[in-house]
């Protein structure tokens, strides 16, 4: 009888240990499912302020464009007029940024494709049939968006500036080797090498901003020499 009840204890044993593990398991278990209900939970609470923020932003851009469109048609002087403008456009810029930016509730990149069509339409008023994109990648990360796009914005403005009442031919150009490498061109006048490398047909582009905002994303801009516009801006890996 001894060794039968011995077999019965180890058996019995057995069993305990066994239900232990299955009792642990799904414990285990449904810890997990609570922590991944949480997660998700928290997940959702980002997503609403994300979105909550954006609008926020939206609204206090939609605010500032207009009172500068009020202040606007207060100025007849066409001298006073034209930097207020200039000031208006970019602003509406960033706000095309910032739209672009929680469009795809991806608040980490924008899509520079988009950005960049939607950006010529507005300022040349006319569809982009005369736009040629070339890029390496359509996504642009969020810390280079704002500078980069305010750089295309004052290009775009003056592509549209030397070829109106026409659209401008232009062609925006992005490649990812050893770095990022930005190429803006255009078939209007020749630069004015010479006598003022960053203007054209007696205009002057805003030579200081676009270097500044060059160095916000660690790069390096330039003017090239040859006929229209041709800017380059390199930024180091």
């Amino acid at each position: 009888m001894a060794p039968a009840l011995h077999s019965f204890n180890f058996i019995w044993l057995g069993f305990v240990v066994l239900g232990g593990l299955v009792l642990a398991c799904g414990l285990l278990i449904q810890r997990l499912r609570l922590i991944r209900l949480a997660v998700r939970r928290q997940e959702t609470d980002l997503q609403t302020l994300r979105q909550e923020l954006s609008h926020r932003v939206n609204t206090n851009l939609a605010v500032v464009i207009g009172l500068m469109e009020l202040q606007l048609a207060q100025v007849i002087d066409q001298t006073a007029r034209h930097p207020l403008q200039q000031s208006l456009s970019r602003v509406r810029s960033v706000a095309l940024l910032q739209q672009r930016l929680y469009q795809d509730n991806v608040p980490t990149a924008i899509n520079l494709r988009q950005y960049v069509q939607r950006l010529y339409q507005t300022l040349t008023r006319t569809d982009a049939t005369n736009l040629t994109l070339m890029l390496d990648t359509d996504e642009l990360s969020a810390d280079m968006a704002l500078p980069v796009g305010l750089i295309l914005h004052e290009l775009v403005a003056d592509a549209a500036l030397h070829a109106a009442p026409q659209q401008p031919r232009l062609t925006v150009s992005l490649t990812n080797r050893k770095g990022l490498l930005l190429e803006v061109t255009d078939k209007g006048p020749s630069l004015d090498i010479q006598s003022a490398p960053w203007s054209r047909a007696g205009v002057a582009l805003p030579q200081r901003l676009i270097e500044g905002l060059s160095e916000q994303v660690g790069g390096a801009c330039s003017m090239q020499a040859g006929q229209g516009m041709h800017f380059k801006l390199y930024i180091a890996p």
